[in-house]
Parts: C-alpha cells; sequence; structure tokens
C-alpha cells in the first residue's frame, strides 16, 4: 500500500521517496539495526534517529513514505525492550 501511495502522489506531481521497512537505505530504521535490537540503549537510539531523519528533512519539499516503521517496528522494538527491562 505505502509503494501504491508513493507512485500515485508522483503521478500527480509530488517528489515522493518511498522507503521499504528495514531497508539497507531505510533512513530511520535500516535492516542492518536488527543486531541492535537486544542493545540497552536500543530505545534511544531509534528515537535519535527519528529525530535526525525529521531534522534533515523537514524543510525539503518531499513527501516521504516510510513502510511500517513507526509504529510496527521502532516502537514495537521500543516497547518489547521497555517491558524486559520491568
Amino acid at each position: 500500500m505505502a509503494k501504491k501511495i508513493c507512485v500515485a502522489a508522483v503521478r500527480v506531481g509530488y517528489d515522493a521517496k518511498w522507503y521499504l521497512e528495514e531497508s539497507k537505505n531505510h533512513p530511520v530504521h535500516p535492516a542492518t539495526w536488527r543486531i541492535l535490537k537486544s542493545q540497552p540503549n536500543f530505545a534511544e537510539a531509534c528515537l535519535r534517529s527519528w529525530s535526525n531523519f525529521v531534522e534533515q528533512y523537514q524543510k525539503r519539499n518531499t513527501l516521504h513514505i516510510l513502510e511500517g516503521s513507526a509504529f510496527q517496528s521502532t516502537v514495537r522494538f521500543m516497547m518489547e525492550h521497555k517491558q524486559a527491562s520491568l
């Protein structure tokens, strides 16, 4: 669905970029982060990554579509980490 939204946005004239969840070039949660999931500072690293992404791209006139990353991956891993530390 995310890819279709990106294609449709480009078709009507938007500058749009779609990122597949956990792909190597994902700007927030790349595939290489899988090994960091069990690290104690994983939640903080995810939040820093989101902050860096927003800071870098907020002034560009591009629609960024991050497939599933906002809730499905990063937040889920952060919640798992929080539960494990309780």
